[in-house]
């Protein structure tokens, strides 16, 4: 018994040195090509000792994600993790209740439009663990934005969900590069297969029709949290909705608005040619789906356009009395846990560098990229209200720069009142 306590004694040594052997040579080759490795920054990082990190979640999806992932920090650094659940729809504001009470959770995740409140309200601490260089060299502009403020970064990215094209690779085989493109696939098949339409889109969702607002559009500064900078009633963008309009003029059935759910039973009966969606599309395709994933085109060659993106990130609790600890787990959930993000959550990380075995989730990485992070401001939520009815008024024909105009005056006296 004793010689196999020392052999097994001597096997864990060698597999220590060899563990140590190959950080050491991943921080050397990180260090040859000048980037920073995550070993580095962790080196002077010392968290507090015998901590206990509680964390909070309030998206069923969250549960497998923090359960994987805290039985393989623990392993890693021995630090001990419990997570709850709260579903209640203020569900920041009883995270600051709690901790005022000394009972609140030390990190939580949240959607990175709640980002400025939770500052707001005190429970957001700046991160100090991912320094400006190693954002960058790990994770695209989109998601740094996302994790912003206009003072500092609060939060530590995770993984995301966009908007982008599917179309039907069946009978179209190139994605189309704008929605000129699309209509003149449109003028080929539209007397080939009765029973498909053509674009298949919701339109009272701003969220999906955020592209048709064109590029010159200014939603409260690059961080999202500025409530004084917005411009809607531009000219770029007065041309990008008329666009809009003059779709509902095509002939009926050939874009067909409707609400989301029916987008997504539209792609499992195959009866669209292109529709724009969301992540969950994939699990909506039958086996050997036709459907393939492209960027949102541009609506013409003249017309550039953008999505729109959430981010979920990891938000240490500025009334943590273990914040380092804290830290550590939230960086380790966006950075070493991130392969993991896709199979445990059904959403791909925000990290660079993943490469999926499905293609599929490659393009959408690169829309992610090309994206808009959704705004943190205040009114942010009275300007998605006020789109609902703008994009319904324009599509039936109301005159869209007096639509644009009310609503920038909205925003306005909505910003005065501040």
């Amino acid at each position: 018994m004793k010689k196999k306590k020392r052999m097994f004694i001597i096997f864990a040594l060698a597999l220590s040195i060899v563990s140590i052997s190959g950080c050491k040579e991943q921080a050397k080759q990180s260090a040859k090509n000048g980037k920073m490795s995550y070993e580095s920054l962790q080196k002077d990082f010392d968290v507090e000792k015998n901590a206990e990190i509680n964390v909070w979640y309030s998206k069923n999806a969250d549960e497998q994600f923090l359960l994987e992932a805290s039985e393989a920090f623990e392993e890693k650094y021995s630090i001990k993790i419990t997570y709850t659940q709260v579903k209640k729809s203020n569900y920041l504001k009883e995270i600051a209740t709690k901790t005022r009470n000394g009972k609140g959770p030390d990190l939580y995740l949240i959607s990175n439009d709640q980002l400025k409140q939770a500052k707001e309200l005190g429970v957001a601490k700046p991160i100090i663990l991912f320094n400006e260089q190693f954002l960058k060299e790990n994770y695209p502009k989109t998601a740094i934005l996302a994790s912003s403020l206009k003072d500092g970064v609060y939060g530590y990215p995770l993984y995301f969900n966009t908007c982008f094209l599917l179309y039907q690779s069946e009978y179209i085989k190139y994605p189309p590069r704008t929605f000129d493109e699309m209509l003149e696939y449109g003028e080929q098949f539209s007397d080939e297969k009765d029973n498909t339409t053509l674009f298949k889109w919701d339109l009272t969702d701003p969220y999906t029709n955020f592209m048709f607002l064109g590029t010159d559009i200014r939603l409260f500064g690059e961080t999202g949290d500025e409530e004084s900078i917005f411009k809607i009633n531009n000219y770029q963008t007065i041309e990008a909705m008329q666009y809009f309009q003059e779709l509902s003029n095509l002939p009926v059935g050939t874009m067909k608005t409707a609400d989301y759910s029916s987008v997504l039973e539209s792609i499992e009966q195959e009866e669209a040619l292109f529709a724009i969606c969301k992540i969950d599309a994939l699990r909506h395709q039958r086996k050997n789906s036709p459907y393939k994933i492209a960027l949102l085109p541009d609506l013409t060659k003249e017309m550039e356009s953008y999505g729109l993106s959430t981010t979920q990130l990891a938000v240490v609790n500025e009334g943590s009395k273990q914040p380092k600890a804290s830290e550590l787990f939230a960086s380790y959930l966006s950075y070493e846990f991130a392969n993991q993000q896709y199979d445990t959550v059904g959403l791909p990380s925000s990290k660079k560098g993943i490469l999926y075995e499905n293609e599929q989730l490659n393009t959408i990485y690169r829309q992610y990229e090309k994206s808009f992070p959704i705004p943190k401001a205040e009114n942010a939520q009275e300007f998605w209200n006020d789109m609902k009815i703008v994009n319904n008024n324009i599509w039936n024909g109301a005159t869209v720069s007096k639509q644009l105009n009310e609503v920038q005056k909205k925003m306005e006296m909505f910003e005065n009142k501040e």
